[in-house]
């Protein structure tokens, strides 16, 4: 009917706009208007796919255990695969091993299957991290569609850094990196927690040195995805062993604004660098915000007078 493919086509608009819960809705408006939509081919993957991607996880899983018409293999296979992967979110491991298990028993390409023992492999990472390691790294010259190899990268990499493998996690996401769009994204969305694990590790075993060796090695990507949080600590361990020009920079990123806990050590390490000007700056723009907590203006003060003294600006 005209009515539901109308409706259909504004499902497509509202998913390209990323409106997720809006695409949802319609979904499942067009699911009791129009039930006979749901026998077209991809349809139930559509609507169980946007209803997760919508936060209804529970809802896509009672949808996905309905019984249903016969699909094709490559159909069916993403319907058990997404099963699967929403029974591991949710803590399901039963199911979610059976819906993945599922899938080498039908006619589909190894590329599918591999996606599959993806998802096994991450069922196994939770009880035994280096039987899942194993497995991966035997699945990532496997045929496998860009996203689903970018994924075994990116798993391999988070496992490598739990067991405190971070050199290695860091390089395999170079590797996914060069895969395309997909893993690229894996790097990106990873390095930052793999990096910034290293750094907390290394800070709760008072390791400085081994912090500021860290920050020699890794310099860049430091400054493009290292979390606030982390950076106060790499700054901290450089200002500790007398390097204040590279804590200040540690602290800024161009094109990010951060709050007023970095802008502080940023204006007392380029006091300490001997850059007057830029801490006398950074110390009275602080002042000047209403949105600085006390105890951080209290540190900006220090840090104008000082460096108007230094200065030697008695006024």
């Amino acid at each position: 009917p005209l009515a539901c493919n109308v409706k259909l086509e504004e499902i497509a608009q509202r998913q390209v706009a990323a409106q997720v819960a809006e695409a949802a809705t319609l979904y499942r408006t067009v699911a009791v208007e129009c039930p006979e939509t749901m026998r077209w081919s991809g349809r139930l993957l559509g609507y169980a796919t946007a209803l997760a991607a919508a936060g209804a996880q529970t809802e896509a899983r009672v949808l996905l255990a309905q019984e249903r018409p016969r699909r094709t293999p490559a159909e069916e296979a993403g319907l058990r695969l997404l099963a699967g992967r929403l029974a591991t979110d949710q803590g399901d491991a039963e199911t979610a091993r059976t819906s993945f298990e599922s899938v080498f028993g039908l006619s589909v390409p190894e590329a599918v299957k591999t996606e599959a023992d993806l998802g096994l492999a991450r069922l196994d990472a939770r009880g035994n991290p280096e039987v899942a390691i194993t497995a991966l790294r035997a699945l990532q010259d496997r045929p496998a569609e860009p996203a689903v190899r970018a994924g075994i990268f990116g798993e391999t990499a988070a496992l490598m850094a739990q067991r405190g493998q971070y050199s290695a996690a860091l390089a395999l996401l170079d590797r996914a990196e060069r895969l395309g769009p997909a893993g690229d994204d894996q790097a990106r969305r990873r390095r930052g927690e793999i990096l910034g694990t290293w750094i907390q590790s290394l800070r709760d075993r008072d390791d400085t040195s081994g912090i500021a060796t860290v920050y020699a090695g890794y310099a860049t990507l430091v400054h493009e995805v290292l979390a606030p949080g982390d950076r106060l600590i790499v700054a901290s361990a450089l200002s500790t062993l007398g390097l204040h020009a590279e804590a200040a920079r540690v602290t800024v990123r161009t094109g990010t604004r951060f709050g007023p806990d970095l802008s502080i050590v940023f204006a007392e390490e380029s006091l300490a660098a001997g850059d007057l000007t830029t801490a006398r700056a950074t110390a009275e723009q602080l002042l000047r915000s209403r949105a600085v907590p006390p105890a951080v203006k209290r540190r900006a003060l220090r840090v104008a007078v000082r460096a108007a003294l230094t200065d030697g600006d008695l006024d």
